[in-house]
This record gives C-alpha cells, structure tokens and sequence, in this order.
C-alpha cells in the first residue's frame, strides 16, 4: 500500500504542463493589466469603499466634537473649572463627603462587633445549644470505623 502510494506521487511529480497550456497561461498572465485609477470599477470596489467610510465617520466625529466645544455649555464649564470660588466650594464638599463616610464605615463596624458580642454571650444560639448537639451526636456513630481502619487510612495518606 505504501509503495504504491510513493509509485503515485513520483509519477505525479513527474507530470509537466504542454508547451500550448504554458503559452497560453504566460500570455494571459502578461497581458492582463491592473484596473485604470480613474475607472467606476476601482472606486466602487470594497477596499476603496470601506477606507471612504472610516474618513466619513472620523469627519462627523470631528464636526461634533467641534460643534459640541463651540457651545456655550463648553464656555462656561471651561469658565467654571478656573473659579476659585467654586473650586472651593467643592473641596469643602469633598471633606465632607469623605468625613460622612468614614463615620458610616464606624457605625457599620460598630454594629458589626456588638452583634458579634451579643452572640457570643447569648447561650441560645443554634450551633451552641446542648440539646442540639445532643441529638447531633446520636446521628454521628463512630462504630463504623475503628481505630486500626483509621490509621491505615492516615498512613496510605501519608505515604
């Protein structure tokens, strides 16, 4: 199967185009000539459309940020931004806002740790409450294993 498989490719490796098909094909590929610039075909093909469409949309993009800072909303946050007045007002608001959160942030820890307190010293608590842990215990059997099984265990772990 191999050795006609290698038989097969040799003889196609051999194989050569006919004088005629090797003019012909010369002859088609020297006389072909690349699309005129100036033709209807070369303008409405797909690289020429999509570049004229990047430049269309960077256009209105440019208009309107053009049109957006010519306004005179631009003026006046342009005016506003180097009052120093508001500037200050701001920067007071700013220490306030940062104040009231941090006191927001001591209220929640606060909370936090009185009802952390509150449960510690509470002896109703689920997970603390003996009869729970009672009928918890009669659920767990340790029968099931014995000492000898666990160690085995521990030493397959081990090793």
């Amino acid at each position: 199967m191999e050795n006609e498989i290698i038989n097969q490719l040799k003889k196609l490796k051999s194989i050569e185009p006919n004088e005629a098909f090797w003019q012909r094909s010369k002859s088609l590929i020297l006389i072909q000539r690349p699309a005129p610039v100036f033709s209807v075909k070369y303008w409405f093909s797909a690289p020429v459309l999509n570049l004229a469409a990047v430049f269309a949309v960077l256009v209105v993009f440019v208009v309107g940020l053009n049109l957006y800072f010519s306004t005179d909303t631009a003026k006046v946050l342009a005016t506003t931004s180097l009052d120093v007045q508001s500037l200050s007002r701001e920067f007071q608001e700013l220490n306030i806002n940062i104040q009231l959160e941090e006191v927001k942030y001591e209220q929640d820890v606060n909370q936090t740790i009185t009802s952390a307190l509150t449960e510690i010293g509470s002896n109703s608590i689920k997970h603390l409450n003996p009869a729970l842990l009672e009928s918890e215990q009669k659920n767990f059997s340790s029968d099931d294993l014995n000492g000898e099984q666990i160690d085995k265990l521990l030493d397959q772990l081990i090793n």
